[in-house]
């Protein structure tokens, strides 16, 4: 279980790193878009590039948010309900999570499979890579929520690394 988490831990900081990239880099695109266009005119690539580093974002911010369990959810009923019955709830969430990731795993391959003749309008990449974004990210969602789901069953509570043993602290004074 331990090897398996540290696999889950890399794989999660990856994702992380990469969603701050894409999102460094879209940033970066965009204030030399907007600073071309006051100055002469336009760059024809940029809004398709931050678009398409928008959908990888997005797809890799899935994956990072089921394993760290910060998908958005309604809490009330959750926080009304005894520990023994929320640890069961979020068993089940973590494997509808886990088996709506897998349909669109499946899907977006046949997606990508299709549309890789395609080209994009202005940089020509085969579409079918941007497809991908949507296999990527959703594979990667699956195996988290495995592992969560494994972790969950066995009780194995991975280590925490500093910024979430912060968070936790910060979560439970909000809650007082």
């Amino acid at each position: 279980m331990k090897t398996l988490n540290r696999i889950n831990d890399l794989v999660d900081s990856i994702s992380s790193g990469l969603s701050g990239a894409l999102l460094f880099c879209m940033m970066v695109v965009t204030f030399v878009q907007v600073i071309v266009r006051l100055v002469k005119g336009s760059l024809p690539w940029s809004e398709e590039t931050a678009r398409y580093m928008q959908v990888y974002l997005s797809f890799l911010g899935l994956s990072v948010g089921v394993k760290r369990h910060k998908l958005i959810s309604v809490e009330v009923l959750h926080q009304a309900l005894p520990l023994p019955v929320q640890n069961v709830l979020n068993i089940i969430i973590d494997i509808f999570i886990g088996v709506v990731s897998a349909f669109l795993a499946v899907a977006s391959i046949n997606l990508s499979r299709v549309t890789m003749l395609q080209k994009s309008p202005v940089l020509g990449i085969p579409m079918g890579l941007i497809y991908l974004a949507v296999t990527i990210g959703s594979i990667l969602a699956v195996f988290h929520s495995l592992v969560n789901v494994l972790n969950a069953v066995t009780g194995y509570q991975p280590e925490l690394k500093a910024e979430d043993v912060v968070a936790t602290e910060q979560a439970s004074e909000e809650e007082k």
